[in-house]
């Protein structure tokens, strides 16, 4: 297996369009293993004539499945993010797609944070798709006779190996005797394991170069190298969403998240998000679950079981 795949890879090296789903998979960072993330962030409304003014929130998220999401969000009157500072308490069941389809602000800024976060680019292209942007999973755009040569091809290696004597008599499916079948191979072969759906292009983003994601009412840019969402943009039922990534850091020594999201509306909305503080958790594990439980206690009568998050307030 191992030999198929790198023979794959030296293949498609020179040729290698990224798909939408695994540029969303924020690949610079490691593996994620861990189901709940935490995240404080202030906010600032930048058409505000008081400056200094800012909320508070910090974002709770556990994983349901892999395209859905828990979310707990706590607003506090400060900074220290202290039980005393707490203010109120809102929850989200289920973060989807679907459950977010008449929300696309919500949608876009919930869903990039579950991808940075999590590595998960299934999550936003769901978002999308329910947005009616016409973007694929990569299990929609799997070039499946190439993946059944290379089963067949692993079969022949499994004989032979067995039997050396065997390559003698038995067919290389990757080397048919016939010209024209041949052909067909070589052409397969050389094609990529993920079909080209046009989404994806080489581009410059801020004159760096990056990977252009459109589709219709929607243009997006993640870095070419760091593979960092850059920016989003989406179009829908003649309103205009713009969100803006910038100054991407370690948020816990290893896992890189951008400092400040800056988010832009044809409403006129212009807020500022800073990403104050980042961590991925063991659920269930973490101090705030504790917490958690004590704060739905303590502000039974202000828990809302929400159809939609307050993400900007």
């Amino acid at each position: 297996m191992k030999f198929i795949l790198s023979l794959f890879l030296i293949q498609s090296v020179f040729a290698y369009v990224p798909t939408v789903e695994s540029l969303f998979r924020h690949g610079q960072n490691p593996d994620v293993t861990s189901g709940a993330a935490v995240v404080s962030l202030a906010i600032s409304d930048l058409n505000s004539s008081d400056k200094s003014k800012k909320d508070f929130i910090k974002l709770v998220f556990q994983k349901n499945s892999l395209d859905s999401y828990r979310l707990d969000q706590l607003m506090f009157e400060n900074e220290t993010f202290g039980d005393q500072a707490m203010k109120s308490l809102k929850r989200m069941p289920i973060v989807s797609g679907a459950s977010l389809r008449s929300e696309p602000e919500q949608a876009l800024f919930f869903s990039s944070l579950i991808s940075i976060l999590f590595n998960n680019g299934y999550h936003l292209v769901s978002t999308l798709k329910s947005q009616g942007i016409g973007v694929k999973f990569n299990n929609e755009i799997i070039n499946r006779t190439k993946i059944d040569y290379l089963v067949s091809y692993k079969q022949y290696l499994v004989k032979i190996n067995k039997d050396w004597s065997l390559k003698k008599t038995e067919p290389n499916p990757l080397k048919p005797e016939d010209a024209d079948e041949k052909a067909k191979v070589d052409q397969v072969m050389n094609d990529s394991i993920y079909l080209n759906t046009g989404h994806v292009s080489y581009a410059k983003f801020d004159d760096l170069g990056a990977w252009k994601i459109s589709g219709q009412d929607f243009e997006g840019y993640v870095s070419h190298e760091a593979r960092q969402i850059r920016s989003l943009r989406l179009n829908t039922k003649g309103k205009l969403f713009d969100f803006h990534y910038r100054q991407y850091f370690r948020a816990d020594g290893i896992h890189y998240v951008p400092r400040f999201i800056e988010f832009k509306s044809s409403t006129g909305q212009h807020l500022l998000v800073e990403i104050l503080t980042s961590r991925l958790v063991g659920e269930g594990s973490d101090a705030i679950f504790p917490k958690l439980k004590k704060w739905e206690q303590v502000y039974k009568n202000q828990l809302e079981l929400i159809t939609k998050p307050a993400f900007l307030m």
